[in-house]
């Protein structure tokens, strides 16, 4: 590509297929989002409970997919198009820590700016 003109336009990102691995923030918008009315048990201490966490640091569920539709049916909530809209409105894309979504904002940033 850069031989045809794109020389720092264009650049090649392998992105895991679990989608639900951005979504997995820290911040309390991800918890509400997911239906999660808990008050007495904080949604990652939830996991932790039900082993999708090694601990508390760690951060993000494995599987990803798998613990987000284990919470979503402890919540009793559908799974939506909403629930992601929510996450992205309201949580920070920079708190995502895999390595494939952070070259891929990266590019985004370096391409079109803040």
């Amino acid at each position: 590509m850069a031989a045809n003109g794109w020389k720092d336009r264009a650049a090649v990102i392998v992105i895991d297929p679990e989608l639900e691995n951005w979504v997995w923030s820290r911040s309390i918008h991800v918890a509400t989002a997911l239906g999660w009315r808990d008050p007495t048990l904080d949604v990652r201490e939830w996991l932790l409970d039900q082993n999708y966490l090694a601990d508390t640091t760690q951060s993000k569920p494995t599987p990803p997919k798998e613990a987000m539709e284990a919470v979503l049916r402890h919540a009793r909530k559908a799974r939506s198009s909403a629930i992601y809209r929510a996450i992205a409105n309201n949580v920070s894309l920079t708190s995502c820590d895999d390595p494939s979504f952070v070259k891929f904002r990266q590019t985004l940033l370096t391409w079109f700016g803040a």
